[in-house]
């Protein structure tokens, strides 16, 4: 599995920090929730993981799903997507990253979703093996990246969370 190391996990609160200090972000992941939206009706599914939620879990803009669970390995962020859905028995989270989430679990899927994020992890092959072990036989990914050379990969280059654009 593809498991993080202290220092991403240190180097993803720095990330965070500078991420919501961007005045465009918010922006950016509403247009991307649209088109993400758009995606998943074009499958039929009922059970959903999503990998990193940012400020706006997809999982807010959907209604017609039998279970869905949230994988963010910042807590805050978790909590803030999570907040006032305690009551919705068929929604979880899960603190903490994808490869510990299928350790700990034998929970199968209809879709995994990786919005805007596999351009950010340096082992980009590991998380997709780690999506496709949480996948029914017959499971979807669902992946939409930016350009190589976008600012959220020269950010984590900065930010030392990847190692080259």
């Amino acid at each position: 599995m593809n498991d993080e190391s202290e220092d991403s996990q240190r180097n993803m609160g720095d990330y965070v920090r500078d991420y919501k200090s961007l005045p465009y972000e918010d922006t950016q992941e509403g247009f991307r929730r649209i088109e993400l939206r758009k995606a998943l009706d074009g499958f039929l599914w009922e059970s959903l993981v999503e990998v990193g939620c940012g400020n706006n879990s997809i999982t807010k803009h959907l209604r017609d799903f039998k279970r869905a669970v949230v994988i963010e390995p910042v807590k805050e962020l978790l909590d803030r997507n999570l907040l006032g859905r305690e009551s919705d028995v068929r929604l979880s989270g899960f603190h903490g990253y994808l490869s510990q989430f299928g350790q700990r679990s034998n929970e199968k899927f209809d879709l995994c979703v990786l919005s805007s994020l596999l351009h950010e992890v340096e082992n980009q092959s590991g998380m997709l093996t780690d999506c496709w072990n949480i996948l029914n036989n017959d499971g979807r990914l669902v992946v939409n990246v930016p350009n190589a050379m976008s600012l959220h990969r020269i950010l984590g280059l900065n930010k030392g969370l990847i190692k080259s654009v």
